[in-house]
């Protein structure tokens, strides 16, 4: 087993925070862009729980998970919901393209029918058989 927390593999679910059941979450990568780009129609609640990234660039830049990203070393699962109006989808996009890019190992699962949740039956059991197949592979507990 893995002796160094910072090791474990990660499992990201940028588009599910704040649904109906307790999941990991991490907001996007780079707190700015992920309030500048969410739908207009959640933008201003973001705005006041954040601060204006117009206004406030530098406060979100310094809060910003994006700051943290380049520590990422374990294999990571990020999943995201296409039709996500919360949380876009290029949130999720630029931590995987970062992280690939760095030679991270990543799984990424995006559901082209789902939006800031996962409502549909098929995608919550490919989404549990992906998760635990990560999770083997990932911390080598797959049969032999």
């Amino acid at each position: 087993m893995h002796r160094h927390p910072h090791s474990f593999p990660a499992i990201v679910f940028v588009a599910c925070a704040g649904t109906q059941s307790p999941q990991p979450v991490a907001s996007g990568p780079a707190l700015k862009s992920f309030v500048r780009n969410t739908h207009p129609s959640v933008r201003s609640i973001f705005v006041a729980e954040f601060g204006d990234p117009d206004n406030e660039g530098a406060l979100l830049e310094a809060w910003s998970p994006s700051r943290d990203m380049d520590k990422i070393v374990a294999p990571l699962f990020v999943y995201a919901g296409q039709n996500d109006s919360r949380v876009p989808r290029s949130e999720s996009d630029t931590i995987v393209n970062a992280l690939r890019q760095r030679k991270v190992p990543v799984e990424y699962m995006l559901a082209a029918n789902e939006g800031h949740g996962i409502d549909r039956r098929e995608n919550q059991i490919e989404l549990l058989t992906r998760l635990a197949r990560f999770l083997e592979d990932s911390m080598g507990l797959a049969a032999k």
